[in-house]
């Protein structure tokens, strides 16, 4: 759980204290019966929300779970909404932003030029583990 609240704390640093709507928080996930009311429940979310975070282990567990699948899955295929990846591995976290992050226009608390922005989230995401992506894929 710590993983997780950790890869909030920095997701929220680059998209500058977004709110998160958890679904595993709002739901029953195990019980067959709440099925139609988590699929409400994210077609809620989804239609006020910005963006999409998708938070990796190590061991890439969200790729084993039906349910963060299909939310990733519902999130890919919702034009509006920005799909970014936290992955918490070596006991660091990398964000994977889909395009500019809030954080990566400022440097030094002045706004900077698209293209330095640009140059910044590069140099963030060269970092970025996709080893533990490969795991998804893998299963």
């Amino acid at each position: 759980f710590l993983e997780f609240v950790t890869s909030l704390e920095c997701h929220a640093a680059m998209r500058l204290a977004p709110a998160y709507w958890i679904c595993a928080f709002a739901h029953r996930q195990h019980e067959a019966k709440e099925a139609k009311a988590i699929e409400t429940g994210l077609a809620d979310a989804f239609g006020s929300a910005s963006g999409f975070l998708l938070c990796i282990d190590a061991a890439a567990t969200a790729f084993q779970r039906a349910w963060c699948i299909l939310e990733w899955l519902l999130a890919l295929q919702a034009d509006s909404l920005k799909t970014d990846i936290a992955v918490s591995f070596a006991g660091e976290v990398s964000v994977l932003t889909d395009g500019l992050a809030e954080a990566d226009l400022i440097e030094h608390g002045q706004v900077i030029s698209e293209e330095k922005a640009i140059q910044k989230m590069d140099e963030r995401n060269k970092d970025f583990p996709l080893e533990v992506l490969q795991l998804g894929f893998d299963l």
